[in-house]
């Protein structure tokens, strides 16, 4: 009995010594700096494969803003216009100052004759922020949202809301 007890023991040693462990959490990180996932994003967008470019620029945009911009265009592409319109959405609010998100969501608008109204704010808003050289590419969005808007009826535009009849301030 005692040479089955050694021998046990010298099996367990031997196990461990081989590298044998209890099982641990093991934490890997990313090898990539954030601007190397955009810049991933911009190869896999160019060469059109789309997932990649999604998932590349998702990880890009823990940091940098311009990559919910991409992550549009990405979407706008894949023709999932939910998740276009939300990531230009996030970039207009982290880029305020960026007249392509505005943009480009109402040209998505526009190309989807949905939310006229809102695209030709979203353009306005676009063309106010565009540098002067650039503004005639921003005032063309604008101005093919305004020709949809005066070929459609009237009801394709909510008109203006009327003033809040509670609202008792001159």
């Amino acid at each position: 009995m005692r040479r089955i007890w050694i021998l046990l023991g010298w099996f367990m040693l031997m196990g461990m010594a081989a590298g044998c462990s209890l099982p641990g959490i093991v934490i890997i990180e990313d090898p990539l700096k954030a601007d190397e996932h955009f810049q991933l994003g911009l190869a896999y967008e160019e060469k059109k494969e789309f997932d990649l470019a999604i998932r590349e620029y998702g990880e890009a945009s823990r940091s940098i803003p311009l990559a919910h911009h991409h992550l549009g265009n990405v979407y706008f592409q894949k023709q999932d216009y939910a998740a276009a319109e939300k990531s230009y959405r996030r970039a207009i609010k982290r880029l305020p100052k960026d007249p392509n998100p505005p943009n480009n969501l109402a040209w998505m608008f526009l190309t989807m004759a949905k939310n006229l109204g809102e695209a030709r704010e979203l353009a306005r808003v676009a063309v106010n922020l565009a540098p002067a050289e650039n503004k005639a590419t921003y005032q063309d969005t604008l101005d093919q949202i305004k020709k949809a808007i005066a070929s459609r009826p009237q009801e394709a535009v909510p008109p203006p809301k009327p003033p809040d009849p509670t609202n008792t301030i001159p």
